[in-house]
């Protein structure tokens, strides 16, 4: 079963950014790597990234910005605390790995 919230989906989040089967994007959002990923992966994907623009939205609340803003912070947070091997995507598109 998946975690409801965000800090109870994260040991699973970490897990599957250790596989590389997922990553992180510079819109903030995490993205699934492969084309054939499990279910799930998916739900894990779609639960992480729902909380996640709720969170943007409540940021952009508090510093009166914008939710692609608080999205943008977020994000290089994400890529800051990533560990060697995660995957990051550009906005172009394209995989780097740390």
């Amino acid at each position: 079963a998946i975690a409801t919230t965000m800090k109870g989906r994260l040991p699973e989040v970490i897990k599957a950014k250790g596989e590389g089967a997922v990553g992180e994007g510079v819109d903030g959002l995490l993205h699934i790597r492969s084309d054939d990923a499990s279910a799930e992966l998916e739900k894990l994907v779609a639960s992480e990234n729902k909380d996640r623009k709720a969170l943007f939205a409540s940021l952009a609340k508090k510093t009166k910005g914008s939710t692609t803003e608080a999205a943008k912070i977020f994000a290089k947070a994400m890529i800051g605390k990533g560990k060697k091997g995660h995957w990051f995507r550009s906005s172009k598109g394209t995989w780097k790995k740390k």
